[in-house]
């Protein structure tokens, strides 16, 4: 979606957008991190996503921290800005302390957390959170059509406060853009369709049974988001001119 905004905004002299389909993805930064870095829940990979905003922020606007310290808790913090992009594993980042040692990657504050206890209680004034609102995806306007899929449950990117929220934030401009919800049979499309995009997720996420959590928003949701994706495409295409 940023890429979409960017080429629409800033390059539209020279690319056309025919159609985007972002899918489920944290459109509205700022209102995720409040709830991440506030009351909770934190998200499903949080340790792992945290520290790749924390540093590309600090790297664009030099103004997050002072120094890792005054973010991440020991030992965490001497490596914490090497950590990520890295061709490690995070099982061997774990191993050798440089990640909390919790399976969910949740573990974000508290005994053992990856930040400390200063930074959760400043957050709401502080510069991490201004980068979170700039680059926050609402209060534009697609002129080329746009569609977003995800699921309710999703425990890593939540649906409702990303997703649901930048439809109703398109909604206000009279742009009407597909939030499908792969929870939701009425979210997505009518007929048979439809009916197979839902009932394969449903089959699927019952298959995957005490891993449907772990496996919910890599390896569950796309093969359905992306068929739902290619079928807005070939509309759009065949709709074109």
């Amino acid at each position: 979606m940023a890429v979409h905004r960017a080429i629409q905004r800033d390059y539209a002299s020279e690319f056309s957008v025919t159609a985007s389909a972002p899918l489920s993805g944290p459109y509205n930064l700022v209102q995720f991190g409040d709830i991440v870095t506030g009351p909770g829940p934190v998200n499903a990979g949080a340790t792992i996503f945290v520290p790749l905003l924390l540093t590309s922020y600090q790297k664009s606007y030099g103004n997050i921290y002072a120094s890792t310290s005054q973010v991440y808790r020991s030992p965490f913090d001497v490596n914490a800005e090497t950590l990520f992009p890295t061709d490690t594993s995070i099982n061997d980042l774990i191993a050798a302390g440089r990640l909390p040692a919790d399976p969910t990657f949740t573990a974000l504050f508290g005994t053992g957390g990856l930040l400390t206890d200063s930074f959760r209680a400043g957050y709401m004034t502080s510069t991490y959170r201004t980068a979170l609102q700039t680059n926050t995806l609402l209060g534009w306007t697609p002129t080329a059509p746009l569609a977003m899929c995800g699921g309710q449950a999703d425990p890593t990117v939540f649906f409702a406060v990303n997703a649901t929220v930048a439809q109703g934030d398109f909604a206000s401009r009279s742009v009407t853009v597909p939030a499908w919800d792969l929870e939701n049979r009425a979210s997505l499309p009518a007929g048979a369709t439809g009916d197979a995009i839902y009932n394969g997720f449903q089959a699927q996420k019952a298959a995957a049974g005490a891993n449907a959590q772990a496996q919910y928003h890599g390896t569950l949701v796309p093969p359905f988001c992306n068929a739902l994706a290619r079928g807005f495409f070939d509309q759009v295409l065949a709709a074109t001119p």
